[in-house]
């Protein structure tokens, strides 16, 4: 029983992370600001990694999908290190669009702390201390196939160029789905081109 579940996570995180970072890909592609720059081929790395991360750790072992997020991790150094020029003085929208990616950051650091880097120590620091976890410790597997399903997220919630459309696209299903058709009858003093009562 409890494997299937974790069969169930795994599958779900994999399909989240599909998703997620798929739709993030577009918005890096489509909607990116002009000053955005080089900063959009970084986050395509991150979103990339993180998409081929949860397929090769659901596909094969996963020193295979670790030696990937290194490989793309000093490519996204390398190229950092190419866009920052030091003492350059930046617009108001380059400063406002690095807040926007410093907070993102934070929160893609403070994921995988909290869901793998945090019960892995306690996986290890446990059995020390002669405590058995027990049903606990298969969390540990289950947060680890997490992480890619939600890396997407704080790019997605924070980058005003990413965040805005999104809404603007659940926004606009939600009101396709509210209008309701309405009839008028001829000879009846509605007009449909004003929307108002005609008076005669």
């Amino acid at each position: 029983m409890l494997e299937m579940v974790q069969n169930i996570v795994k599958l779900a995180s994999l399909v989240i992370s599909i998703v997620l970072n798929s739709v993030l890909t577009y918005l890096i592609l489509t909607k990116s600001n002009s000053k955005m720059g080089s900063y959009k081929y970084i986050m395509m790395y991150f979103s990339l990694s993180a998409l081929l991360y949860s397929v090769l750790s659901l596909a094969v072992r996963p020193i295979i999908s670790l030696s990937v997020m290194l490989t793309f991790a000093f490519k996204c150094y390398f190229e950092m290190a190419r866009v920052v020029i030091p003492g350059r003085n930046y617009s108001l929208t380059t400063k406002l669009l690095h807040t926007q990616l410093f907070r993102a950051l934070i929160y893609q650091s403070i994921i995988p702390l909290v869901i793998m880097y945090l019960p892995l120590f306690t996986l290890f620091l446990c059995p020390m201390l002669n405590v058995d976890l027990g049903f606990v410790s298969k969390y540990v597997s289950l947060s680890i196939c997490m992480y890619p399903a939600l890396d997407a997220l704080p790019t997605l919630l924070f980058v005003r160029d990413y965040r805005d459309p999104l809404i603007k696209c659940f926004r606009r299903s939600k009101e396709e789905r509210s209008v309701e058709p309405y009839c008028v009858r001829r000879g009846s003093p509605f007009s449909p081109q004003t929307g108002s009562v005609q008076r005669t």
